[in-house]
């Protein structure tokens, strides 16, 4: 415990006191849209990362018009542009359309619109770019477009050519693109939203933010910082089983999937069982399990003990980390630490128990109709 001694006036020290965070659900069309957007951009070079799987980019491949999919691959390298645009869906009333949303964006001015999108890469940087370098870079100056490249070390080629148009031309590829991607987001997808935001607002009537936001994302936990007041949680389908970490304003938006299926089997084992086991049938993520033993380590330790390329490290990190079997905390703006969550062996045992259980019993039934 640290103790601070104050001379002169009376102080009243709360800066020990916990703090407690606004939560917000924000759902609907515009914020799917963004996160398809975001997905087809990051991951057409892998769709398999995704549970949507082929099937959905193909979807997109038909679905979509050309330009506006050569306006998300132009920028795919910088994907986090997309969720640079998730605050101004959330900013708008339920149930946040599409339609609202390219209002909205139309609205703006297109300088500052892509000076939104520009900072989205470069402003949370290790190296950060400063405001006025962000402005200049936004108003078409390519020479300080190409010192913020040299700066952070990220070219963004595909943004590069959104700077050299005019303000006005990238603003309506943008919007355009925005639009022609609303014809992805079916009507059942927002349906299966709102129930899974039904359930969350059960779950936040009992649980802390941080709580919540770890079980929502299994695993995704993080340090509260003096200038985050809140939490928007966003479900998605199509952004299953990865989360994604972005601002707005003093707000951290956390980005989960939704991966409940009312349709599913009713005698299949449950997905939860399934995702743990194969998480677990694998010798190298069994390794990376025993070294997070010994404690919280960042993703270069780990891949230093476990002798694999950071890439594979990371990859097998993702898998357990979507299977509950490890924590990410998240310290400020960047740094990671990988840690164990003992807890969800033992839940993997009493979901096989009671599956094989409810199985020998609906078997009993059976023998006994026959």
């Amino acid at each position: 415990m640290s103790v601070m001694t104050v001379k002169g006036p009376r102080v009243r020290d709360f800066t020990g006191a916990e703090r407690s965070l606004d939560v917000m659900l924000a759902y609907g069309e515009a914020t799917e849209t963004l996160l398809a957007m975001f997905v087809y951009g990051a991951g057409k070079a892998d769709p398999l990362a995704y549970d949507c799987g082929e099937a959905w980019f193909g979807r997109v491949e038909v679905d979509v018009s050309p330009d506006a999919r050569e306006t998300v691959g132009l920028l795919g390298e910088c994907g986090e542009v997309w969720l640079a645009l998730l605050g101004e869906a959330i900013g708008l009333e339920a149930p946040r359309s599409l339609a609202g949303l390219v209002g909205r964006l139309r609205e703006q001015d297109p300088v500052a619109l892509r000076a939104t999108l520009l900072r989205a890469v470069w402003e949370s940087g290790k190296r950060p770019a400063t405001p006025e370098q962000l402005a200049a870079a936004a108003a078409g100056d390519l020479i300080a477009f190409d010192d913020l490249a040299e700066l952070t070390g990220r070219p963004a080629s595909g943004m590069r050519a959104l700077v050299e148009m005019t303000a006005e031309r990238a603003a309506s590829l943008v919007v355009s693109a925005v639009e022609a991607f609303g014809a992805v987001v079916e009507s059942e997808v927002i349906a299966v939203l709102a129930q899974d935001a039904r359930r969350v607002d059960g779950l936040a009537a009992t649980m802390d933010p941080p709580a919540l936001v770890e079980r929502l994302t299994n695993g995704i936990t993080f340090e509260l910082q003096p200038d985050v007041t809140g939490v928007v949680l966003v479900p998605s389908v199509v952004v299953s089983p990865w989360v994604t970490l972005t601002e707005h304003g003093s707000y951290r938006v956390f980005s989960y999937g939704v991966t409940d299926d009312p349709g599913a089997d009713p005698d299949a084992p449950p997905a939860r069982l399934i995702e743990i086991y194969k998480a677990l049938g694998d010798e190298k993520r069994l390794r990376i399990l025993g070294e997070l033993a010994g404690g919280p380590l960042g993703l270069a330790q780990v891949t230093e003990r476990v002798e694999l390329a950071k890439s594979t490290v990371h990859h097998h990190l993702r898998i357990l980390r979507t299977a509950g079997l490890v924590r990410v905390t998240v310290f400020g703006d960047h740094d990671k630490a990988y840690s164990l969550r003992g807890d969800t062996v033992p839940e993997a045992a009493r979901i096989l128990e009671g599956y094989l259980g409810r199985r020998a019993a609906d078997g009993h039934d059976e023998e006994g109709r026959s």
